[in-house]
């Protein structure tokens, strides 16, 4: 295989900018870094995914790579804080983007890397990351726009302050979890202050109240996605602190599931101030009733009703909303999602309608795309030789420094990883190959379309 890769990058590596090898680590190791590293002198994505190596290889790769933007190594379990530093190390300065959900022993040391340039760095899962990886983070990516720090339980309420402080083109955060113990709600307050935010979400964060949303009710108009599901508690947000979304009149995507708080009258408040509204997901909102489902069939823009769960849904409400919608060749579809209410599905018709009635329940996915609470890879190997000094390689560097052509290959042969958070927009995962001969057919079909075989 690594035969092959070799013969393919020969000749076209010089000129590729994509290469994923998420799908095929299994007959990877360091020597096809090794071969990355002298072939694609000007890579600008790479998704290394589950490919185990040592520390030295991606040294090598990294310091190579001096033209990478979009670097993606996540899920790896088993790889320490030295392997981070020595990849990042001589890439990390042109990254614009870096994904390194369910990396649960990274620390975070090799964000003082970063360079100003990086603008999305995904987090979720990573449960090491600390505090002082935060600080480095805000003094170096100063131009950050998108920040996913689910699950990130080391944060504290000084982090959140220097967030709003210092990243000021920041667009997106996401905080979701619920065990963050330096937090508090005075430091999820500063989240008030960052008002270029286009989208926030705190699924499962208990320390959602009322006088949290009203104070961002008032200071962030340009939000456009707001997920709180799970968050806080049924005494915490009340229907004050629902009220207070209505103020956000760009709002696109709301998903309010599983809160107590949400009653029809004050729900049909937020969606008639929110005329853009397009998705509302409210699962498991056991006190909306159908007077709530008739009036959110008034609202012209809606897409996508997600009321999973909801008990007291009947067929009176969804009929009506059905009927809201009829069928227009220019206009797009409407879909509803009743799995888990009261309706019976055989007295339902969606004759003349261009609403699509969807009968799954989703109650166990209270989260959006991208909401991300343990990623599900495969951990790829146990504790290596490289990794037993990680604590030497974290005592020093506590101390702060004073001082044309083919352009995309993707060796992912079948396994395309599916990405408003996990539900909403996945699809279901095709098996990667792992029989070598059936690999090797693919590989020398696809050497002979590009002319690297005879015939």
């Amino acid at each position: 295989m690594l035969g092959i890769m070799k013969a393919i990058l020969r000749r076209a590596g010089i000129h590729l900018k994509s290469l994923d090898l998420s799908g095929i680590v299994h007959f990877m190791d360091d020597k096809a870094l090794e071969i990355i590293a002298a072939s694609c002198p000007l890579l600008e994505e790479l998704n290394l995914t589950g490919l185990q190596a040592s520390w030295e290889s991606l040294s090598d790769l990294g310091e190579s790579l001096s033209n990478l933007k979009k670097l993606t190594y996540r899920d790896m379990e088993s790889a320490g804080e030295k392997a981070f530093w020595f990849l990042i190390k001589g890439c990390g300065r042109s990254l614009h983007f870096l994904d390194l959900r369910g990396c649960r022993r990274l620390h975070g040391r090799c964000f003082r890397l970063f360079g100003d340039q990086l603008e999305q760095l995904y987090l979720d899962g990573c449960s090491q990351v600390d505090e002082m990886a935060l600080e480095d983070l805000c003094t170096t990516a100063i131009g950050l726009k998108e920040l996913r720090i689910n699950d990130c339980y080391k944060i504290s309420d000084g982090n959140i302050s220097m967030i709003s402080r210092l990243l000021s083109e920041l667009r997106v955060i996401t905080l979701c979890g619920d065990r963050f113990e330096k937090l508090s709600t005075y430091g999820i307050a500063h989240i008030s202050n960052m008002t270029s935010l286009v989208e926030l979400a705190l699924d499962q964060n208990p320390l959602v109240n009322d006088s949290f949303l009203i104070s961002i009710g008032k200071s962030l108009s340009n939000l456009k996605t707001l997920s709180l599901a799970n968050a806080g508690s049924d005494q915490a947000i009340s229907g004050k602190g629902i009220m207070a979304i209505a103020q956000f009149k760009a709002l696109e995507q709301l998903d309010l599931s599983s809160l107590a708080a949400v009653r029809s009258g004050i729900l049909l408040e937020v969606v008639y101030s929110c005329r853009s509204l397009s998705l509302l997901q409210l699962r498991n909102c056991v006190y909306l009733s159908d007077d709530g489902v008739k009036g959110i069939a008034r609202a012209e823009n809606i897409r996508h009703l997600d009321l999973s769960g909801s008990i007291l849904i009947t067929n009176d409400s969804v009929q009506e909303f059905i009927r809201a919608f009829p069928h227009d060749d220019k206009k797009s579809a409407v879909t509803i999602v009743v799995g888990g209410t009261a309706i019976d599905a055989s007295q339902l018709s969606v004759r003349n309608s261009r609403v699509i009635v969807d009968f799954s329940d989703y109650t166990s996915l209270l989260a959006m795309p991208n909401r991300q609470i343990r990623s599900f890879g495969i951990s790829v190997g146990t504790k290596s030789d490289d990794d037993y000094s990680d604590d030497e390689f974290e005592s020093l560097t506590t101390h702060r420094k004073s001082c044309q052509g083919l352009e995309i290959i993707s060796l992912d042969v079948l396994t395309k990883p599916g990405s408003f958070y996990i539900d909403a927009v996945c699809g279901e995962e095709d098996p990667p190959i792992k029989d070598e001969h059936e690999l090797l057919r693919w590989a020398e079909r696809e050497a002979r379309i590009l002319g690297l075989l005879g015939k």
